[in-house]
């Protein structure tokens, strides 16, 4: 069953109010124990519903090309 990370945001921010141990959270949604900080700490923050807002906005689209100083480029003979 796979779930999208927005589902597993909510999810754990729900069982975090539960008052669910970070450890057993990760281990139920099949996170890493750091991500389910990362994710607690950013609701705690801005709040669920822009949290959310927030993380879809990161995901949206593709990130920047890393670029080669032409200089460089020359140099290594590529």
């Amino acid at each position: 069953m796979d779930m999208l990370n927005e589902t597993l945001i909510t999810l754990c921010w729900e069982l975090y109010e539960q008052q669910a141990p970070k450890g057993r959270i990760a281990q139920r949604l099949g996170k890493h124990r750091q991500t389910i900080h990362i994710w607690i700490k950013g609701v705690q923050k801005h709040g669920l519903m822009n949290f959310l807002d927030r993380y879809r906005q990161a995901k949206n689209g593709e990130g920047k090309r890393r670029q080669i100083d032409p200089i460089v480029k020359r140099w290594s003979g590529k």
